[in-house]
């Protein structure tokens, strides 16, 4: 989960151009301008995924309207914290945002022009959500699709009505590489359907990475009953940038960011009927959980392992539960997945309970399934991924343990059904105040700094009364 940390920090700026996409300056299908100094550019993201703003007074649903999908931020921009003020002087509009986690943006004010951007309102939530995706798409799992995870009856065969589309999770419309450089399609997309495994991609259009230029594709994918979807993506072939030996320039100094200390994240988040902690695995090396103990920490959620091209012990997993038991400390544990099947996650499971050798929890265990940038490369359902859940909760119930799901807003909502989020949720929302309208009992806050670590980690906000 660290690795996962570390790699959300190293994408946000891409995180933050999909997400802004949804709010326009201006708005039209335009070419991709210049990047300027002192401005932030975004491209928009394709006819194939149309906007929709949430009206949180109301709670209703607005889409977008026409061909207007794609969008340019070309104003001038400031950031203070989590709010992005765009003011376009040109066209006289002022829209001030605040970014919340990696998936959405609140519409805090707008002001001047409001005819540019009449189907915006103060307090809308903002979300990307693919093309033939309902927002509350889990709510849409029936109870036809078998997600309790029981196989059909010998003899019996399961007629299931495929009309949903396959869908792109993740996509770039804009792609840049440079000259002679192996170009990966799946590194900028990847897609699922509800109950093929194996989608077809088919693609109009070719790259040639030896001719500078763009090269417009089209992108479908089809499920095996017929339903499919595309998208556009064009691929800019640069020529590689010249590196000139001996400059003389000098980099300026920056400062520090500030220091994040745990006694201020309690401070915070500490009231009556929480709890606050902190979850580790071998990224953080060797703890003194008994500083940890000190610094106001009162549980640690502890990697024990997972499955990554075969199943594995956490390096520091045996050290860390020692000595975070003897310090006193409420333990949990979590399992990194990268199954892609139930009956995997079953074959995993004695590997998993061998490791944990009857230790006392004060958690369920929770599962964390979190590669959604390769979905495709799994070769699974959504439905595939809530049996792997319930496989996973009927292991661990047979075992007299509870299970849970970790994960983050966008795909609790897009991609796991509420069969398997009604056993709880530990929420991953780098935020400081969620906006997450589901049950969770454990909250991931952010990365902060606590004495008896070399480092940040992870922190959380325990809601006892919620567990199941």
């Amino acid at each position: 989960m660290r690795k996962n940390a570390i790699r959300i920090l190293s994408i946000i700026a891409l995180v933050l151009f999909l997400s802004i996409t949804a709010v326009s300056c201006s708005n039209g299908r335009q070419e991709p301008a210049q990047k300027q100094p002192g401005e932030l550019y975004a491209t928009g993201i394709g006819s194939d995924f149309p906007y929709f703003s949430f009206d949180n007074a109301k709670g209703i649903w607005r889409s977008g309207q026409g061909e207007a999908f794609a969008y340019f931020l070309d104003g001038q921009f400031t950031v203070n914290g989590d709010i992005l003020t765009c003011t376009h002087s040109t066209r006289d509009l002022t829209i001030e945002l605040e970014f919340s986690g990696e998936d959405r943006i609140i519409i805090r004010s707008i002001s001047g022009n409001t005819k540019l951007t009449a189907w915006l309102k103060e307090g809308d939530v903002f979300t990307l959500v693919p093309k033939d995706s309902d927002p509350s798409f889990s709510d849409a799992l029936s109870d036809e699709e078998n997600t309790s995870g029981i196989e059909p009856e010998p003899g019996t065969t399961e007629t299931i009505e495929d009309t949903r589309a396959p869908f792109f999770v993740y996509a770039q419309s804009y792609v840049t590489i440079y000259r002679d450089k192996e170009f990966n399609l799946h590194k900028y997309v990847s897609y699922i359907d509800d109950y093929d495994p194996d989608v077809e991609l088919s693609v109009t259009g070719s790259v040639d990475t030896t001719v500078a230029g763009v090269y417009p594709l089209q992108l479908t994918i089809t499920d095996d009953s017929g339903n499919s979807s595309s998208m556009n993506m064009n691929v800019t072939v640069a020529e590689p940038v010249p590196v000139t030996p001996g400059g003389t320039g000098t980099a300026q100094p920056t400062d520090p960011p500030p220091e994040k200390k745990f006694s201020d994240f309690s401070a915070k988040y500490k009231k009556e009927g929480t709890e606050v902690g902190i979850d580790v695995s071998r990224w953080q090396g060797k703890i003194d959980f008994n500083k940890v103990a000190a610094a106001g920490c009162e549980f640690v959620i502890i990697r024990i392992g997972g499955f990554s091209d075969g199943v594995f012990e956490d390096g520091c997993y045996a050290e860390n539960i020692k000595n975070a038991r003897a310090a006193g400390l409420k333990i949990g544990i979590y399992w990194y997945s990268e199954e892609n099947s139930a009956a995997m996650v079953r074959e995993n499971a004695d590997y998993l309970y061998s490791l944990l050798n009857g230790e006392k929890l004060d958690f369920p265990i929770f599962f964390d399934w979190e590669d959604y940038y390769d979905l495709e490369d799994y070769k699974m359902s959504i439905r595939d991924m809530n049996e792997m859940f319930l496989a996973f909760k009927a292991e661990a119930e047979s075992r007299g343990y509870k299970a849970a799901l970790y994960n983050s807003p966008f795909y609790l909502g897009l991609l796991w059904s509420d069969e398997v989020k009604k056993d709880g949720v530990w929420l991953a929302h780098y935020t400081s105040l969620t906006d997450y309208g589901g049950e969770y009992f454990l909250w991931q806050q952010g990365i902060w700094g606590i004495d008896g670590i070399d480092g940040d980690v992870d922190v959380d906000v325990f809601y006892p009364s919620a567990m199941p």
